[in-house]
């Protein structure tokens, strides 16, 4: 039912949508919910009303229909003209409703309970003042959620939940809030939370890259992000503890800069904010820093590293491995028994500029299995484009030299191609082969082996921060809010870990993952009676199990009668 004589101005808020249909009437839709399927963003949306033929100075009016009253719960108007399908206009008389003032409080109530067990609360607080404190927990709380309606939707967040603000933080206060977060304070929590976290653990190390649509920034830069795709972007640079698998610290840059080159200025930032202050740190990273100046770099900042050596590293690494290969059974052969398979290893010295390492090289029979199949694969599929084509290109020729001797005449017709066997047989006898350099000599191979493997924390934090938190873009206008978001997508991350961490055995018991146990949280709601809260409902059996699993206090009394 369309209220036709009660016209409302169209808010600023990208929730309001309009929608013309064929024969020119418009109709506002009001977003209520976004996610994902399949990685594509869907809404959900509620026709809310129609588009009127006047404006009130200049700003869009709507009619408003009777969804519009029900979803933010205002009043129907006591006497007003009604337009239904098939309906005679009627006057409609409602008594005042009487607020419900029903506010959700089992998520937002966890994330401070769990903040307070390990101390952010007050890491925030010394840093950036109570006041601001419980706005960043707010929304990062809110981020830690997936951002659920979307950005726009953190003042339907914060006026739902108790988030413990002064009030309702609106998208232009998000905004704000961006803009008001310092570099100083951030380095003064820093500092309080890296001498918490990173006390006897190693640190993994890697970069990611986060697209922005406003080119304009300077921070922003023309760059190729991890799927070799050209884009504005920011890249962000992440450590995290191996074992507690939190987020330490974060340094965003330039989007054009190469990893290991800002490798130093990350590693010299993180030791400005105490990164080796107590002990000195273990630097776990990929082959993509296996860099001669990067790795000097981390020893003169006091670092062990353990770090992938890619077989491509060099020339030598490769012959290494291949001798090793040739001879299986020489005595420095070490067998690592793991619940799955037994992988082989064997450790040489080996030096890299002036830095003295450890060369460990492994071979997994799972991975040799793997890769053999992928090489057979691959080898089956040139040679039949080999077979099938009349001519190649300059690109496919010098693809398929490096596995085939292949003659072509003048046009580059094909004449004749054959498998180079030698090159064939090497690569064949290193598939399942990996290599690893370690500083440190008091570690085995099958730790250094495990520590490595567990650095995939940092990989899946970056998965968190980009696609559940962020949704893979920034979406900023100004330079001063680059750093704001991302530290509160930082603290959002941080809380998201805990959770997971304390939820994970009852997740696994209960097959559950942590979104759900996040929405069974969000539905816990109280009312408020005079000066006092209470439960608006019994809790339901999960939910009472992710309270007590949490230690979350929240009296399971159900609601008072009367």
């Amino acid at each position: 039912m369309l209220y036709t004589d009660v016209s409302i101005s169209l808010p600023n808020d990208s929730r309001y949508e309009l929608h013309r249909q064929k024969k020119g009437q418009t109709y506002v839709k009001y977003r209520i919910k976004s996610y994902r399927v399949d990685g594509k963003l869907k809404h959900d949306r509620l026709l809310i009303g129609k588009i009127s033929n006047e404006d009130i100075e200049g700003i869009k009016t709507f009619h408003p229909n009777e969804n519009y009253y029900s979803f933010f719960k205002i009043p129907l108007p006591k006497v007003s003209t009604v337009k239904g399908p098939g309906r005679p206009c009627k006057d409609i008389s409602t008594a005042p409703a009487r607020k419900a003032n029903i506010t959700s409080f089992g998520y937002t109530l966890a994330c401070h309970s769990i903040a307070k067990e390990y101390s952010l609360d007050v890491m925030l607080r010394n840093a950036f003042g109570e006041s601001m404190a419980n706005k960043i927990l707010a929304v990062a709380s809110f981020f830690a959620a997936g951002a659920p309606g979307g950005l726009s939707n953190i003042d339907h967040f914060t006026d739902k939940h108790m988030c413990f603000t002064d009030s309702v933080i609106s998208s232009q206060a998000l905004s704000q809030l961006y803009r008001s977060i310092s570099l100083v304070e951030c380095n003064d929590f820093f500092q309080d939370w890296i001498k918490y976290c990173c006390a006897d653990d190693c640190i993994c190390y890697d970069v990611t890259s986060i697209s922005n649509y406003s080119t304009s920034l300077p921070m922003v830069a023309w760059g190729y992000n991890r799927d070799k795709e050209r884009l504005p972007q920011v890249n962000v640079g992440m450590f995290c503890t191996i074992q507690r698998k939190l987020p330490v610290y974060f340094s965003c840059y330039n989007g054009s800069i190469n990893d290991f080159t800002n490798l130093p200025y990350v590693l010299e930032q993180a030791k400005a904010n105490g990164l080796k202050l107590d002990v000195p740190i273990t630097l776990v990273i990929d082959g993509g820093f296996a860099v001669g100046d990067a790795l000097d770099n981390a020893r003169a900042h006091g670092c062990d590293f353990i770090v992938g050596a890619p077989l491509d590293f060099c020339k030598d690494i490769r012959e290494q491995v291949l001798n090793w290969r040739r001879n299986p059974l020489s005595e420095n052969t070490i067998l690592i028994q793991r619940s799955d398979e037994t992988i082989r290893c064997s450790v040489k010295d080996y030096n890299i500029g002036r830095i003295n390492t450890r060369l460990m090289m492994y071979k997994s029979p799972l991975s040799t299995s793997r890769d053999e199949a992928s090489l057979s694969s691959y080898v089956s599929k040139i040679s039949e484009e080999l077979r099938s084509a009349t001519r190649l290109g300059p690109n496919r020729y010098k693809q398929y030299s490096q596995l085939f001797h292949i003659n072509v005449n003048e046009k580059n017709e094909i004449l004749s191609f054959e498998i180079k066997e030698k090159h064939y047989s090497e690569i064949l006898e290193l598939c399942g082969c990996f290599a690893l350099f370690c500083t440190r000599n008091d570690l085995s191979p099958q730790e250094v082996l495990d520590i490595y493997r567990a650095k995939d924390c940092v990989e899946k934090a970056f998965s968190v921060f980009k696609n559940d938190i962020l949704y893979e873009r920034l979406e900023v206008k100004s330079q001063e809010s680059i750093y704001g978001k991302l530290f509160i997508a930082f603290i959002a991350l941080i809380i998201r870990r805990m959770l997971d961490n304390k939820l994970r055995p009852y997740l696994k018991i209960s097959r559950i993952g942590l979104d759900s146990a996040i929405a069974r949280l969000s539905d816990i709601t109280c009312r408020k009676y005079g000066e006092s809260w209470v439960l608006t409902s019994s809790l339901s059996k999960q939910q009472k199990e992710l309270v007590e699993t949490l230690n979350i206090p929240i009296s399971f009394l159900d609601i008072k009668k009367g």
